[in-house]
């Protein structure tokens, strides 16, 4: 830290392998380093390494009570590093969803909430998906489909041409549970057709 306040430009130079001292003190669990970094300058949590990647993007992608503190205290510190995107076009939240990373979802939507960002939700990758067309795609991840349908929009298409809509539905006929329907608000649903019965509704204009 002596070198960080004596020359500032040294927190945000990178090494030969792309990274700043922000990002080597989060791979070393330094973070009582990283924690002074922040304080030191906040922006840091802005620096990007290889491949674009964040100190935001880095704890969004781990699961240790560490890094889910840590990307709390990121966004407060830092409101607009949840708008910067990795080399792939990525926020944070693609990054929690595609690792399946559940309590850093939460914590990031509930900061888009919070703050009024939820437009991020939209916001599409390299490959023009969205969050919800990540958590939809391969084994549907059912709590955070749950939670973000009613803050996304379900019709929005990606690079295939696909509609998150879509996708879960042909997961549906996949798995042989397509024609569930759900005739009564007060029935016991499982989760899978409660999350089935929401993409089967038709798109409002």
């Amino acid at each position: 830290m002596e070198l960080a306040t004596l020359s500032p430009p040294f927190a945000r130079m990178l090494n030969p392998e792309g990274y700043s001292p922000m990002h080597l003190a989060l791979q070393h669990g330094q973070y009582q380093t990283v924690r002074a970094l922040m304080n030191f300058d906040p922006e840091l949590i802005q620096v990007y390494g290889r491949g674009r990647i964040t100190p935001l993007h880095y704890v969004a992608e781990k699961e240790g009570d560490e890094e889910l503190e840590l990307l709390a205290e990121f966004l407060c510190a830092c409101k607009s590093s949840i708008e910067d995107l990795t080399s792939r076009c990525e926020t944070a939240v693609h990054i929690a969803v595609k690792n399946h990373n559940l309590k850093a979802f939460k914590v990031l939507f509930g900061w888009l909430k919070r703050v009024y960002l939820t437009e991020i939700l939209n916001w599409k990758d390299e490959d023009g998906n969205t969050v919800m067309h990540i958590a939809v795609s391969g084994e549907p991840q059912k709590e955070i489909i749950l939670a973000l349908h009613e803050s996304v929009d379900l019709d929005v298409k990606n690079l295939q041409g696909k509609t998150a809509r879509e996708i879960l539905q042909d997961y549906g006929k996949m798995s042989g549970i397509e024609g569930s329907v759900v005739r009564s608000p007060t029935c016991d649903l499982s989760l899978s057709n409660n999350v089935l019965l929401l993409f089967s509704m038709p798109k409002i204009t």
